[in-house]
């Protein structure tokens, strides 16, 4: 690999492929993908650089998509501490540039070195590649969230790899099996595999971590989750995650499994106050907005809802719940265009997640095109792998108006353990099904 020498200084921040971010004399820590997102906003000194060539950029061997493009945005305004857009700005139809007063630098424009390593690797080589080449069992799992954070099955699974490599190699690193529970709980949302298969191969993970470090507190949050999900003790996981909280009080993820909880046990208020209190800490995060906006739907506060979706949607537009929602009020209040025009980006930002393609379906089925409605069921029911949560289908089928079936899916929900059926009691679209 040619080595790449250029250095860069903007304010108070210096640049450089071999040293990465620095302020001052203190480095900055920066995922793969965000550390090639810079260079190439850096080789631009301050012209936009479109939308395509930085997908391009930040891709691994295929161009990235827009949700993780955005998300490198994100993470880099979040390094710089650009809370006002005063350093990475975007264009609409532009694409996104670096406000900085560049000093002179002769060096020409090269291929980044983190660039032709993720072009070489291509997207299976990337476990190993890290692994290989991570200074510490920290940066490992820095990759693993940069895997994580497109949310498809696939880049969970290459991130539990990761994780598995970084215990493998830092076997008193407690955090990496902590994490890698927390990726087969994202999976579960997701609705990647039935809950009760990654629920133990989460507690497995769990018990390896704790084993480690006995109390630690992602542990104890991932812990408490499952037991109120999975066991139904939702008392007892909520205690868990509190002394969680109580010894991290900035772990959005832990305010996130306990607001899911809450509202499970029909506790809306408490539950956005939970949310309220996580977003302090992490203002932008993708699940913490989601969710807050779901409770204020479901709540009836839709005039609420609407707003804090429009107004989010400006800072995080790679959210898939956040246009869902907006399409669901849009909806509400007649205005199918719009709801057909929000429900498509959600569909853009993950084409194959099965939480959007059913609630795409669902729009569907709900304004009147029962057809298609109807053959996406099929296909789903002749999958054969894959997994699709009970309670969205029960959301299709209560939209097409059978009600017997979709009663019947909540039973399967139940009995599967289906972490969307605490949620599903206060669902509008469900809640028309009559169940205690």
């Amino acid at each position: 690999m040619k080595s790449d020498s250029r250095q860069y200084h903007f304010g108070p921040f210096t640049f450089s492929v071999a040293r990465g971010l620095h302020r001052g004399e203190e480095p900055i820590p920066l995922p793969p993908r965000v550390q090639a997102l810079l260079l190439h906003l850096l080789d631009a000194r301050g012209d936009f650089v479109r939308k395509d060539v930085l997908r391009e950029a930040i891709g691994d061997g295929t161009p990235a998509s827009d949700a993780s493009l955005w998300r490198s945005v994100y993470l880099l305004r979040t390094a710089l501490q650009d809370t006002n857009e005063q350093i990475i700005r975007t264009g609409y139809g532009k694409g996104v540039r670096i406000i900085a007063d560049f000093p002179e630098d002769p060096s020409p424009p090269q291929v980044s070195g983190i660039v032709e390593t993720q072009q070489h690797w291509g997207m299976s080589g990337l476990s190993a590649h890290f692994a290989q080449h991570a200074a510490t069992g920290e940066q490992m799992i820095r990759t693993a969230f940069e895997l994580a954070s497109t949310r498809t099955d696939r880049q969970f699974q290459l991130a539990g790899a990761v994780l598995k490599e970084a215990l493998k190699r830092f076997p008193n690193l407690a955090l990496a099996p902590s994490v890698h529970a927390d990726v087969e709980t994202s999976r579960m949302f997701r609705g990647y595999a039935p809950a009760g298969v990654l629920a133990h191969n989460a507690r497995q993970l769990l018990a390896k971590a704790l084993s480690i470090q006995p109390g630690l507190p992602s542990a104890l949050a991932t812990q408490g989750l499952l037991l109120g999900v999975i066991d139904d003790d939702i008392p007892a996981g909520l205690e868990l995650i509190d002394a969680s909280l109580l010894a991290a009080p900035r772990a959005w993820l832990s305010g996130f499994y306990k607001a899911w909880l809450l509202i499970g046990q029909r506790r809306l208020a408490d539950a956005l106050a939970t949310l309220d209190s996580a977003l302090m800490a992490s203002p932008l995060e993708r699940g913490l907005l989601g969710l807050k906006g779901y409770v204020l739907w479901v709540s009836g506060n839709v005039d609420g809802c609407d707003a804090f979706v429009t107004e989010n949607l400006r800072l995080r537009p790679d959210i898939d719940l956040l246009w869902i929602l907006d399409a669901v009020v849009a909806l509400n209040r007649k205005q199918h265009a719009k709801a057909n025009s929000s429900m498509a980006f959600a569909v853009a930002l993950h084409p194959d997640d099965t939480y959007v393609l059913a609630n795409h379906t669902w729009l569907l089925a709900a304004t009147g095109h029962q057809t298609e409605a109807l053959e996406f069921l099929v296909k789903a029911s002749k999958r054969r792998s894959g997994y699709m949560s009970p309670v969205h289908i029960a959301m299709i089928r209560a939209a097409l108006d059978d009600k017997v079936s979709a009663r019947n899916m909540l039973k399967i929900a139940d009995a599967d353990r289906d972490p969307w059926r605490l949620l599903a009691w206060c669902d509008p679209r469900l809640t028309t099904l009559g169940r205690p």
